[in-house]
């Protein structure tokens, strides 16, 4: 099979073929998957190394756990979730609180068999600030009009880009900036009594 014609391949048939070891069909699927992890890394980790390394780690865990996933139509929300979850178990970890969105990110495309890697020991006071984050956030998200939350979350929980985001809600890409920012400097503003603390 052609470079071309892989690209153009569905996920679930990437999938497909990569499970029974095509290696075209795995590195296609690795490239396609890159961005949207990245895209969720980046909603919840700011420093840029630690970003590449857990886009590569979730990458590796995921296409590693591949044959778990029973449904290959829900791989990109059993990928996204895998991420999501790696990404919170890597705070913990670290002991630090450093998200730049803090609200769940919205799953592009909702539903799934996720695959769900396992934290060891959580740590009772860590999920309740975080549940109390989660909230705090989502109540913040919900004061905000419906364009600047579709745009946060677009621009936040995707790899969407700006002239896109503009073009599917009929706007500018400077709107767009303008609504992501507010979004995020309110986020900011309601959840600092945590990130103070």
């Amino acid at each position: 099979m052609s470079p071309t014609t892989l690209k153009q391949s569905s996920v679930s048939n990437l999938v497909a073929r990569a499970r029974a070891g095509d290696t075209q069909a795995f590195e296609a699927l690795w490239a396609q998957s890159q961005p949207r992890v990245a895209a969720v890394v980046r909603a919840y980790v700011s420093h840029p190394e630690d970003q590449e390394d857990l886009t590569q780690d979730v990458l590796l865990r995921a296409f590693q756990s591949l044959d778990t996933l029973r449904d290959s139509d829900q791989f990109k929300s059993w990928l996204d979730t895998s991420a999501r979850r790696r990404c919170v178990d890597f705070l913990r970890r670290k002991g630090r609180v450093s998200f730049q969105s803090l609200d769940e990110p919205s799953d592009p495309d909702s539903g799934g068999n996720a695959f769900e890697p396992k934290a060891e020991d959580p740590d009772i006071d860590d999920l309740v600030v975080a549940r109390s984050m989660a909230s705090t956030a989502k109540a913040s998200l919900a004061k905000m009009t419906v364009r600047c939350r579709v745009c946060y979350n677009l621009r936040t929980n995707t790899p969407t880009s700006l002239r896109e985001i503009a073009r599917r809600i009929g706007t500018t890409e400077g709107a767009v900036k303008s609504m992501v920012y507010r979004a995020r400097r309110g986020l900011q503003d309601d959840l600092q009594p945590y990130i103070a603390a």
